[in-house]
């Protein structure tokens, strides 16, 4: 679900998202008028140095012609390490 929101701090309008994979939660944030993209505050090409892996990133972006009319900042979050270990504790024992 996307919803429209100002920012605390700045005061800047902007759109949000949330995605969940596996053991993995990826967090976005589109800011108009921009064409900055950001990921886990690098970026694209230092994120993501293949470019595979970058056209991969920008699809949904170019699909939606949607490419430089947004700053894009994104952030992926895995499970913690202590979550890893108690899950497979459970499964040992």
């Amino acid at each position: 679900m996307t919803t429209r929101s100002a920012s605390p701090q700045s005061g800047q309008r902007y759109y949000y998202g949330t995605g969940k994979r596996k053991s993995a939660i990826a967090q976005v944030r589109l800011y108009p008028d921009g064409d900055e993209v950001v990921v886990n505050g690098r970026s694209l090409e230092q994120a993501l140095p293949w470019l595979t892996w970058q056209t991969s990133a920008l699809e949904p972006l170019l699909v939606t012609e949607s490419l430089g009319k947004f700053t894009v900042h994104k952030k992926k979050n895995k499970k913690r390490l202590s979550q890893k270990i108690q899950e497979k504790e459970k499964v040992i024992t």
